[in-house]
């Protein structure tokens, strides 16, 4: 079985490249591009992990994609990103478990997103 992850983003060359990134991984990937398409992405299914960006329709979108995902069972593991770390604030406050400042070392990225997946599931990730 894959790990199921979310990448939302309002970028579109930041979806794709994570994406395709992920999926090379071995990872199952599918994109919002907007908080509010990823809280229905959320209400449609199961993720492992969700990795969005803070600011997108509005400055702290991604909170509320966070917050959705912490309302879901299980809970995925959550990751925020963000150019502007001064709008991260107290992200872990937020109810995410990391966050990374774009751009990013996607070998630090990958290396985080393995560990909260062995962290949660308790089974190595891909």
């Amino acid at each position: 079985m894959q790990y199921r992850l979310l990448i939302v983003d309002d970028e579109p060359a930041i979806c794709s490249a994570l994406c395709t990134i992920l999926r090379v991984e071995g990872f199952a990937v599918e994109t919002a591009s907007s908080g509010q398409s990823a809280k229905a992405a959320l209400a449609s299914g199961a993720f492992d992990a969700v990795i969005t960006d803070i600011s997108m329709e509005t400055p702290t979108a991604g909170y509320d994609v966070i917050e959705a995902a912490g309302k879901q069972n299980p809970r995925p593991a959550t990751i925020l990103m963000s150019a502007n770390p001064a709008f991260a604030g107290d992200w872990k406050a937020h109810g995410a478990q990391a966050f990374f400042e774009k751009p990013m070392l996607i070998s630090e990225l990958l290396d985080r997103i393995r560990k909260l997946l062995v962290d949660d599931h308790g089974r190595p990730a891909a």
